[in-house]
Protein backbone atom coordinates (compact mmCIF):
# COMPACT_ATOMS: atom_id res chain seq x y z
CA UNK A 1 0.00 0.00 0.00
CA UNK A 2 2.53 2.56 0.51
CA UNK A 3 4.20 1.98 -2.23
CA UNK A 4 0.93 3.81 -4.05
CA UNK A 5 1.06 6.78 -1.24
CA UNK A 6 -0.82 5.30 1.22
CA UNK A 7 0.27 5.42 5.24
CA UNK A 8 -0.51 3.14 7.64
CA UNK A 9 -2.73 4.79 10.37
CA UNK A 10 -0.87 4.38 13.55
CA UNK A 11 -3.83 3.21 15.58
CA UNK A 12 -5.10 0.55 13.59
CA UNK A 13 -2.53 -1.25 11.19
CA UNK A 14 -5.24 -2.14 8.88
CA UNK A 15 -6.22 1.10 7.80
CA UNK A 16 -4.42 3.16 5.40
CA UNK A 17 -5.06 6.45 3.76
CA UNK A 18 -3.87 9.14 1.51
CA UNK A 19 -5.06 12.54 1.01
CA UNK A 20 -4.69 13.91 -2.49
CA UNK A 21 -3.65 17.26 -4.00
CA UNK A 22 -7.40 17.92 -4.48
CA UNK A 23 -8.15 17.90 -0.74
CA UNK A 24 -9.95 14.80 -0.63
CA UNK A 25 -9.24 11.52 1.18
CA UNK A 26 -8.97 7.91 0.54
CA UNK A 27 -9.45 5.21 3.01
CA UNK A 28 -8.95 1.39 2.19
CA UNK A 29 -10.00 -0.81 5.01
CA UNK A 30 -8.01 -4.36 4.57
CA UNK A 31 -9.23 -7.32 6.59
CA UNK A 32 -7.38 -10.47 5.95
CA UNK A 33 -7.99 -10.39 2.36
CA UNK A 34 -11.08 -7.82 1.46
CA UNK A 35 -10.48 -4.15 0.82
CA UNK A 36 -12.88 -1.72 0.89
CA UNK A 37 -12.32 1.19 -0.23
CA UNK A 38 -13.81 4.32 1.29
CA UNK A 39 -14.26 7.81 -0.40
CA UNK A 40 -16.41 10.68 -0.79
CA UNK A 41 -16.75 10.35 -4.24
CA UNK A 42 -16.68 7.54 -6.71
CA UNK A 43 -14.16 9.17 -9.01
CA UNK A 44 -11.47 8.45 -6.33
CA UNK A 45 -12.45 4.74 -6.25
CA UNK A 46 -12.07 4.06 -10.07
CA UNK A 47 -8.56 6.03 -9.89
CA UNK A 48 -7.33 3.92 -7.04
CA UNK A 49 -8.41 0.36 -8.83
CA UNK A 50 -6.32 0.22 -11.39
CA UNK A 51 -3.23 1.32 -8.65
CA UNK A 52 -4.33 -1.47 -6.79
CA UNK A 53 -4.39 -4.16 -9.72
CA UNK A 54 -1.27 -3.82 -10.55
CA UNK A 55 0.13 -5.39 -7.51
CA UNK A 56 -2.66 -7.25 -6.56
CA UNK A 57 -4.94 -9.60 -8.03
CA UNK A 58 -8.46 -7.87 -6.94
CA UNK A 59 -12.53 -8.57 -8.06
CA UNK A 60 -14.72 -5.79 -7.62
CA UNK A 61 -17.33 -6.97 -5.69
CA UNK A 62 -19.63 -4.13 -6.10
CA UNK A 63 -21.20 -1.28 -3.47
CA UNK A 64 -20.55 -2.98 0.42
CA UNK A 65 -23.12 -3.77 1.83
CA UNK A 66 -21.77 -5.09 4.90
CA UNK A 67 -18.06 -5.30 6.78
CA UNK A 68 -17.63 -7.51 9.36
CA UNK A 69 -21.03 -8.79 10.07
CA UNK A 70 -21.59 -4.65 10.58
CA UNK A 71 -24.55 -3.53 7.92
CA UNK A 72 -23.25 -0.50 6.56
CA UNK A 73 -25.70 2.18 6.60
CA UNK A 74 -26.28 4.50 3.82
CA UNK A 75 -27.92 7.68 5.29
CA UNK A 76 -29.42 8.60 1.39
CA UNK A 77 -31.07 5.43 1.28
CA UNK A 78 -32.53 5.39 4.89
CA UNK A 79 -33.97 8.61 3.43
CA UNK A 80 -35.68 7.73 0.60
CA UNK A 81 -37.42 4.22 2.31
CA UNK A 82 -39.16 7.03 4.46
CA UNK A 83 -39.42 9.41 1.82
CA UNK A 84 -37.41 11.72 3.38
CA UNK A 85 -34.90 12.58 0.49
CA UNK A 86 -36.47 15.92 -1.44
CA UNK A 87 -36.77 17.27 2.16
CA UNK A 88 -34.60 20.65 3.09
CA UNK A 89 -32.06 19.75 5.58
CA UNK A 90 -32.04 21.11 9.60
CA UNK A 91 -29.99 22.08 12.26
CA UNK A 92 -30.86 20.04 15.15
CA UNK A 93 -32.22 16.20 15.57
CA UNK A 94 -35.27 17.21 17.72
CA UNK A 95 -36.60 20.77 17.42
CA UNK A 96 -37.63 22.14 20.69
CA UNK A 97 -41.03 22.20 18.94
CA UNK A 98 -41.89 18.54 19.18
CA UNK A 99 -42.90 18.12 23.03
CA UNK A 100 -43.48 14.51 22.86
CA UNK A 101 -45.87 12.54 25.35
CA UNK A 102 -48.16 10.10 25.76
CA UNK A 103 -51.35 12.82 24.98
CA UNK A 104 -50.28 12.34 21.63
CA UNK A 105 -51.33 8.86 20.77
CA UNK A 106 -53.78 8.67 18.30
CA UNK A 107 -57.17 10.03 19.61
CA UNK A 108 -59.59 10.17 16.69
CA UNK A 109 -60.59 7.22 14.48
CA UNK A 110 -58.43 9.17 11.34
CA UNK A 111 -55.50 8.88 13.49
CA UNK A 112 -55.98 5.38 14.51
CA UNK A 113 -56.59 4.36 11.14
CA UNK A 114 -53.32 5.92 10.03
CA UNK A 115 -51.02 5.05 12.33
CA UNK A 116 -51.34 0.83 11.53
CA UNK A 117 -49.79 1.74 7.77
CA UNK A 118 -46.98 4.18 9.25
CA UNK A 119 -43.19 2.22 9.28
CA UNK A 120 -42.57 3.64 13.07
CA UNK A 121 -40.97 0.61 14.33
CA UNK A 122 -38.72 0.33 10.81
CA UNK A 123 -37.80 3.96 10.80
CA UNK A 124 -36.92 3.93 14.53
CA UNK A 125 -34.82 0.92 14.27
CA UNK A 126 -32.85 2.65 10.90
CA UNK A 127 -32.71 5.70 13.04
CA UNK A 128 -30.54 4.02 15.91
CA UNK A 129 -28.07 2.04 13.24
CA UNK A 130 -26.99 5.33 12.26
CA UNK A 131 -26.72 6.41 15.82
CA UNK A 132 -24.99 3.16 17.38
CA UNK A 133 -22.37 3.30 14.19
CA UNK A 134 -22.00 6.74 13.24
CA UNK A 135 -23.86 9.36 14.54
CA UNK A 136 -24.01 9.89 18.22
CA UNK A 137 -25.77 13.08 17.69
CA UNK A 138 -29.13 11.20 17.47
CA UNK A 139 -29.05 9.39 20.73
CA UNK A 140 -31.23 12.09 22.95
CA UNK A 141 -33.98 12.63 19.95
CA UNK A 142 -34.26 8.90 19.31
CA UNK A 143 -34.89 7.76 22.94
CA UNK A 144 -37.41 10.39 23.27
CA UNK A 145 -39.13 8.57 19.96
CA UNK A 146 -38.25 5.51 21.42
CA UNK A 147 -40.55 5.76 24.26
CA UNK A 148 -43.86 5.48 21.93
CA UNK A 149 -43.17 2.68 20.16
CA UNK A 150 -46.47 0.87 21.00
CA UNK A 151 -48.87 3.40 20.26
CA UNK A 152 -47.15 6.35 17.94
CA UNK A 153 -49.47 9.15 16.83
CA UNK A 154 -48.98 11.55 13.98
CA UNK A 155 -47.10 14.68 15.75
CA UNK A 156 -44.70 11.75 17.07
CA UNK A 157 -44.14 10.36 13.17
CA UNK A 158 -43.52 14.04 12.66
CA UNK A 159 -40.68 14.10 14.84
CA UNK A 160 -39.30 10.79 13.30
CA UNK A 161 -39.59 12.64 9.77
CA UNK A 162 -37.59 15.37 11.36
CA UNK A 163 -34.76 13.05 12.82
CA UNK A 164 -34.27 12.04 8.92
CA UNK A 165 -34.50 15.27 7.73
CA UNK A 166 -31.95 16.67 10.25
CA UNK A 167 -30.03 12.80 9.07
CA UNK A 168 -29.84 13.82 5.20
CA UNK A 169 -28.21 17.36 6.06
CA UNK A 170 -25.20 15.52 8.10
CA UNK A 171 -24.25 12.88 5.78
CA UNK A 172 -20.77 14.27 6.95
CA UNK A 173 -21.13 13.67 10.37
CA UNK A 174 -19.13 10.51 11.74
CA UNK A 175 -17.53 8.55 14.33
CA UNK A 176 -13.82 8.64 13.46
CA UNK A 177 -10.91 7.35 14.79
CA UNK A 178 -7.84 9.93 14.74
Amino acid sequence: MTTHDFKRNSFDNCVYFKKNCNGSSVYLLLYVDNILIVVKDKVEIRKVKPQLSKGFVIKDLGAAKKILKIEILKYKKACKLFNMQSAKSVSTPLAAQFILSSALSPQSDDEIDYMPHVRYSSAVGSLMCAMVYSNPYLSYAISAVSRYMANPGKEIWKAIQWIFIYLRGTTDVCLQCP
